[in-house]
């Protein structure tokens, strides 16, 4: 199997036809992902800033450790999405598009500067976004809707030609 790294820019025609040949359907229904990602956390007891994961002693630890109690909103993003890289970027594009206070703070700044409760108005912000592209769209975007949204932005794609 030959493998093809193409880094740098992708043309918009390029990302149309890699995502019509490799469309994983867990990138274009992110208001539920999104939804399980603020469940983990909706507990402030299970929430934590300062690491992806930490035990209940407040220790940093793996985020798919056993001990692993408390996560950060990137921590929750992560385990909501199963550790898919690929399906990250399509959260975040939401989490980031969220400014619940006006600001063009970080989500990530948010959930370390602004606490808890900041952090769910992000998620809950995020939601809404992702319902309306997701009604906007019929349900699920077409590969050219997402180019066009820009729902998802490529860095390093990787394609395998076999």
């Amino acid at each position: 199997m030959n493998t093809i790294v193409i880094q740098g820019h992708v043309s918009d025609e390029d990302m149309f036809t890699m995502m019509e040949n490799e469309m994983n359907p867990s990138q274009f229904h992110t208001a539920p992902y999104l939804r399980e990602a603020q469940e983990i956390i909706r507990d402030p007891e299970n929430w934590c800033k300062g690491a992806l994961a930490k035990d209940m002693e407040g220790n940093e630890v793996e985020l798919y450790s056993r001990s692993a109690a408390q996560f950060c909103a990137k921590g929750a993003l992560l385990l909501a999405c199963g550790g898919d890289a690929d399906g990250l970027p399509s959260l975040e594009h939401y989490m980031l598009k969220a400014k619940p206070f006006g600001q063009a703070l970080h989500y990530v700044g948010i959930n370390e500067l602004r606490g808890h409760e900041a952090v769910m108005k992000v998620f809950d912000e995020a939601i809404l976004l992702a319902e309306a592209d997701d009604l906007k769209y019929g349900g699920t975007p077409t590969p050219q809707q997402l180019l066009e949204s820009r729902l998802i932005l490529p860095s390093e794609p990787k394609i395998s030609i076999t």
